[in-house]
């Protein structure tokens, strides 16, 4: 890391409680994982769900219905 974005990072790391020193078992970094791809599949459903009323839709498109947002998500 570069001596610029070194203080940077190690201000992330105590905000989010990260301990750089000690390593992560497979049974943490699978937990991680999966809480990760929880998140993102949540927020992708909200996003589609939402699409209608959030800004930046300049075309006025509509929500996506809920069993073609699920379909969506397991294409990527």
């Amino acid at each position: 890391m570069s001596p610029a974005l070194g203080p940077v990072e190690r201000f992330i790391y105590r905000i989010i409680g990260v301990k750089p020193e000690e390593e992560m078992d497979w049974k943490m970094y699978a937990f991680a994982m999966l809480l990760f791809s929880l998140v993102g599949l949540v927020t992708l459903y909200g996003l589609q769900r939402l699409q209608a009323i959030l800004p930046l839709n300049p075309q006025n498109l509509s929500a996506v219905a809920p069993d073609l947002s699920f379909k969506h998500l397991g294409q990527f």
